[in-house]
């Protein structure tokens, strides 16, 4: 094939992107999915969606949104249990705390009694 004809047949090419693709972006995060519209629209001109493509992402984009809700309250989960062993570290720290403190006190009194 000559350049001349590689040239004119790259500009008859399209660009097809799966449903998957559309939603696995969706699926990672609302603004990664919008990076991809930008993107998207870019390539418009060359683009090739069809019907299927629309069709398979409107029937399980809603999914993707649950599944994405499910991540999060997980992700919320192990967080309020990360941050209960946390405090519950945080209290037992600040009870050995108190309790040094309580011993530098006796001890300072004591020394003090044994001056006097």
């Amino acid at each position: 094939m000559a350049d001349g004809e590689r040239s004119g047949h790259l500009k008859m090419s399209l660009v097809f992107i799966d449903a998957n693709v559309y939603l696995s972006a969706y699926k990672r995060r609302i603004r990664k999915y919008r990076e991809l519209l930008k993107s998207v629209e870019a390539l418009s001109s060359i683009l090739l969606v069809t019907r299927m493509v629309t069709l398979e992402f409107e029937r399980n984009k809603a999914q993707v949104y649950r599944d994405n809700i499910d991540i999060q309250k997980l992700m919320i989960r192990e967080i309020t249990e990360l941050y209960a062993h946390y405090t519950e570290d945080t209290k037992e720290v600040d009870g050995l705390n108190r309790q040094i403190r309580q011993l530098r006190e006796k001890t300072n009194r004591d020394a003090k009694a044994l001056y006097e």
